[in-house]
């Protein structure tokens, strides 16, 4: 971005005043604009190049801080999505199949594209800022960022509903959480079947989509219920972090070589260490969420076959 030298003033140059009676409709007779001469009063050519910006720590960290607000402006609307999250659940328990919760739906969905859009601009930023920790001198930054922001958010907007939301993990968190309030035991439909279908989705059709999705709430390593839940960012399988840490251990030490242990999934070859994890907040209160759900049914049921028992 070009900025002007501290010693750059205004041009010498007046205009002269014009009399009431003077004819100002003779081009020629109209004072010449102000121009700047090559190294006039500290202007230059060079001044209004776009330099490079050096690829120094305090260039890297100044970045950074930039890079980290686009992430905390990304917790702010995730914990939108999450409150709508939570009220639609709210809404389904004490009313099912309110159309309020289309209400929070739209308000959720309008989250997530603010979401996306802001996490457009954090990916691409943090592509900047390796390019200057790996010593890349950055060359047009703004212009960059500015051109590649447009594009990719152009792109993602001009999608329709159901390529938008077909695939988004909240979205499907959104409808995970209200299905499974009346329906625990009940795969999920296609995320598919609340999202409209326009002219530009007709060639979908040749997609599969699989249904029935039924969650289970348990790690694939221990078969227990979640407790403290991580991902993996290699391959986005989650498990209890007590147990895929115990795992990446006991590989550890049999493995002199110290080769990396792979993920625990059957069918997943990605390589999985501890540097791979990340803590999965959504997924463990959905399964804390959804064992309180099973344990209220347990009691109500217990209930009723007292209440029947009662009466024989």
């Amino acid at each position: 971005m070009a900025i002007p030298p501290r010693n750059a003033g205004a041009s010498s140059s007046r205009r002269r005043p014009i009399d009431d009676h003077e004819d100002i409709s003779d081009e020629d007779e109209r004072p010449p604009k102000p121009f700047i001469m090559d190294n006039e009063e500290g202007w230059t050519k060079e001044t209004f190049v776009d330099r490079p910006i050096p690829a120094s720590q305090t260039n890297v960290v100044a970045m950074a801080t930039v890079h980290n607000r686009l992430g905390e402006m990304m917790n702010m609307i995730k914990e939108t999505i999450n409150q709508a999250r939570d009220a639609a659940q709210t809404i389904e328990e004490c009313s099912p199949n309110d159309d309020k919760i289309l209400e929070v739906e739209k308000i959720a969905m309008r989250a997530i594209e603010q979401y996306r859009i802001v996490e457009i601009k954090y990916k691409v930023f943090g592509e900047i800022i390796q390019e200057l920790r790996a010593g890349q001198d950055l060359v047009g930054g703004e212009g960059r960022f500015k051109q590649e922001t447009k594009a990719k958010t152009e792109e993602y907007m001009s999608k329709t509903i159901r390529q938008k939301f077909k695939e988004d993990a909240f979205y499907e968190d959104f409808r995970q959480v209200i299905w499974e309030v009346k329906h625990p035991h009940e795969g999920r439909p296609p995320l598919s079947t609340w999202l409209p279908r326009e002219d530009a989705d007709e060639s979908d059709d040749e997609d599969f989509e699989v249904g029935g999705t039924l969650q289970t709430y348990r790690c694939p390593l221990s078969l227990l219920p979640y407790e403290d839940a991580v991902r993996s960012t290699t391959c986005g399988h989650s498990f209890s972090r007590k147990a895929i840490e115990g795992l990446i251990e006991s590989t550890a030490k049999s493995h002199r070589d110290r080769k990396k242990p792979k993920c625990p999934v059957t069918g997943c070859n990605h390589e999985i260490t501890k540097a791979f994890l990340e803590p999965n907040p959504e997924l463990q209160a959905r399964s804390d969420r959804f064992l309180a759900q099973q344990k209220k049914m347990a009691e109500q049921e217990e209930d009723e076959a007292v209440d029947i028992s009662q009466d024989d």
